[in-house]
C-alpha cells in the first residue's frame, strides 16, 4: 500500500539527495514556490541551503512531487524548467549581497537549487531585537545594500518578486544577503505562459496579485521600499489591494518624528499603487533615497591623551622596526612558531613555513586606542555593547588593520601563517583538539551576552603553540585573497555570534570586502623573520 504525504510536507530530516552527496538536516521554511532546507554537502564538508521546487497545492507521493490542484503536468514541467534556468542564471552572479548558487539538479520529479548557507538572522528577527524599529541611517544603509544586489539581479533580466525582511539575512558582521530566489522570474519573457501570482501582502504591489500584471523592475522597487518602510516604522505598509480600494497609507515621517521628510517622500513615491506613478527602477530609487553627503565638519582640536601613548612621528619620519620595548609599551606578546611542515586545509595538504611570530591575542580596544591617539586617527563606530578595553577591537576594515600593523612594524598573517598557529603541525580540527567543545571559545551558544569576550578568557582553548582566541570571539583578517578573482580578503577563526561547530574549525574561511568593517571583525599581527 502506497502513502501520499500531506500537501507541502517537507522531506524528513536525514533524507539523502543526489546519491548521498547531500543530507537534509532540517527544514528552514516553506514559501509559495518551494521548501528550503539546511543540508550537509558531504563532498566539500560544508553546510548548504537547498531550495526544493514544490509549488503550492502540489503534493508529495512518497518522495516524488506530483502536480495537483491548479497545476497540470505541462504547467509544472514549464515552471520547473524555468526554476532550473533561473538558477543557472543566478549562479553567474558574484555579488556579496546575493546568496551564492552552487548547483542545480533534478530528482524526485522536481528540481533542487543548492546555495550557500548564510549564517545570521533574518531582518525581521534582527528588527525585533532592536525594539521593532532600526535607526534611520541603518535602515537606509540596509535598503541601499539590498538595492545594489537587486540591480545585479535585474541586469540578468530577472525579478526577485518576494523582497521582504524575512528574505534578507543579516550576518553578525553587519552584511546583508538577499536570499530565497524561488519566486524569481524573467521579466523579458513573452506572455505564452502567464506569471504565477506569488506575493506577500504589504510588500507586493498591485500588479503581483494577478497572473497578467505589468511586472518589471518597478515591481521590486515597491517591495524594497516596503521593506524600508517596515524597518523604519516597525510595520509593513497597508496591502496594495486595500490601498487600491481607498485605504490611505501613512507616510513614514507621520509615524516617526526623526525620519527626514525627503526620505519619507521617496519611500511613498516608490510605493505608488499605479506602476506608472512609481519610481521605475532601483537605480533611481537609491539615488533619491540616499541623503546628500554633508560637507565635512571642522575637526575640534585634538585632546591630550589620558593614558600614555607612543610618540607621534614627525613629517617624513619612518615607523621604526618593532622592538621589545615598543611591543611592551603596547602590551603585545608574541609567540614564536617554529619553521617546518604542517597540515593545511580540509585536505591536510603538507606545507612548509619558515619561523615567524604571531600575537598571542587579537588586538584589543586599548591597544587600538593607543594607535589612534598616537596617529590622530579616529576610533571606529562602537558596537552596540560599547568599547571594553580588554576585548578585541571590532568594526575594523582590512585597511584599518594594515595601517595598525605597519605602525608597529608588523604585518597581517597570510592564511597559511594563521592556520599553522591555530592548529599546529598535526592538523587538529580545532585549536585544542579534534573534538568540538563550546566551553573552549567565545560563541553564541555559551556567550549569552551576545558580544565579544575579553581576550584570553578561554585559556583551555589555546592552540598547540599557546596562541589564544584563534577560534571564536572575532573573525580575524588575513592578507590573503579569498579566491583568484581578488575581490575580497579572507577572514578566519569564526566569531562570537556563531553557534555551529563547523564555523569554528581552524580551516573555516569567510570573506569580506577590504573596505568594510563589522562588529565581529578583528585582527592580530605577525612578525616574519628572515630565513637563517
Amino acid at each position: 500500500m502506497t502513502t501520499t504525504l500531506p500537501m507541502r510536507s517537507p522531506l524528513p530530516d536525514g533524507t539523502q539527495l543526489r546519491s548521498g552527496e547531500y543530507t537534509i538536516q532540517t527544514c528552514l521554511g516553506v514559501g509559495g514556490f518551494g521548501i528550503t532546507y539546511r543540508a550537509m554537502d558531504h563532498t566539500l564538508d560544508r553546510l548548504v541551503a537547498i531550495k526544493e521546487f514544490f509549488p503550492d497545492q502540489c503534493i508529495r507521493h512518497l518522495e516524488t512531487i506530483t502536480p495537483s490542484g491548479g497545476w497540470n503536468a505541462e504547467q509544472f514541467a514549464h515552471f520547473r524548467k524555468r526554476f532550473i534556468d533561473e538558477g543557472k542564471a543566478l549562479a553567474k552572479l558574484a555579488h556579496s549581497g546575493i546568496v551564492t548558487i552552487y548547483s542545480v539538479f533534478e530528482e524526485h520529479g522536481t528540481a533542487y537549487l543548492v546555495m550557500a548557507f548564510v549564517d545570521g538572522m533574518t531582518l525581521d528577527t534582527y528588527q525585533r531585537q532592536c525594539d521593532g524599529r532600526l535607526p534611520v541611517a541603518e535602515a537606509v544603509q540596509i535598503t541601499c545594500k539590498v538595492g545594489e544586489a537587486l540591480q545585479a539581479v535585474h541586469a540578468l533580466g530577472l525579478l526577485h518578486r518576494d523582497v521582504k525582511p524575512q528574505n534578507i539575512i543579516r550576518r553578525q558582521s553587519g552584511e546583508v544577503v538577499l536570499i530565497d530566489f524561488g519566486a524569481a522570474r524573467d521579466f523579458h519573457s513573452d506572455s505564452a505562459h502567464s506569471q504565477t501570482a506569488i506575493f506577500t501582502p504589504g510588500y507586493a504591489p498591485l500588479e503581483q496579485y494577478g497572473r497578467q500584471g505589468n511586472r518589471g523592475p518597478h515591481t521590486d522597487v515597491y517591495a524594497l521600499s516596503a521593506t524600508c518602510y517596515c524597518l523604519l516604522t516597525g510595520q509593513p505598509p497597508i496591502d496594495a489591494i486595500s490601498r487600491a480600494a481607498g485605504a490611505e497609507l501613512p507616510a513614514p515621517a507621520a509615524l516617526r518624528s526623526d525620519i527626514p521628510q525627503q526620505i519619507s517622500e521617496v519611500i511613498i513615491r516608490a510605493l505608488a499603487v499605479k506602476p506608472e506613478e512609481r519610481l521605475p527602477n532601483i537605480e533611481g530609487f537609491l539615488q533619491q533615497l540616499k541623503p546628500p553627503t554633508p560637507a565635512p565638519a571642522a575637526q575640534p582640536p585634538a585632546q591630550p591623551a589620558i593614558v600614555a601613548a607612543p610618540r607621534r612621528l614627525a613629517p617624513g619620519e619612518q615607523y621604526p622596526a618593532p622592538s621589545a620595548e615598543r611591543l611592551s609599551e603596547l602590551g603585545i606578546e608574541l609567540v614564536t612558531i617554529p619553521a617546518g611542515n604542517f597540515m593545511y586545509g580540509e585536505r591536510k595538504e603538507q606545507k612548509y613555513l619558515p619561523t615567524y611570530s604571531i600575537m598571542k591575542y587579537p588586538v584589543t580596544v586599548a591597544q587600538y586606542r593607543l594607535y589612534c591617539q598616537a596617529t590622530s586617527s579616529a576610533m571606529p563606530l562602537a558596537p552596540r555593547w560599547g568599547w571594553q578595553e580588554t576585548c578585541p577591537i571590532v568594526c575594523i576594515s582590512l585597511l584599518d588593520a594594515v595601517a595598525f600593523a605597519r605602525w608597529i612594524g608588523l604585518t597581517l598573517p597570510t592564511e597559511e601563517a594563521w592556520e599553522k598557529a591555530a592548529r599546529g603541525m598535526d592538523g587538529w580540527i580545532y585549536p585544542w583538539c579534534d573534538q568540538w567543545d563550546a566551553e573552549k571559545c567565545c560563541n553564541s551558544v555559551k556567550c549569552y551576552a551576545k558580544q565579544t569576550a575579553p581576550v584570553g578568557s578561554f585559556p583551555s582553548g589555546a592552540s598547540p603553540y599557546g596562541v589564544q582566541d584563534m577560534s571564536g570571539n572575532v573573525h580575524e583578517w588575513c592578507e590573503s585573497w579569498y579566491d583568484e578573482r581578488k575581490r575580497e580578503r579572507v577572514l578566519r577563526g569564526g566569531c562570537w555570534s556563531y553557534e555551529h561547530a563547523v564555523d569554528f574549525r581552524a580551516t573555516s574561511r569567510d570573506r569580506r570586502d577590504s573596505l568594510l568593517g563589522g562588529n565581529a571583525n578583528g585582527f592580530r599581527c605577525v612578525l616574519r623573520l628572515p630565513e637563517p
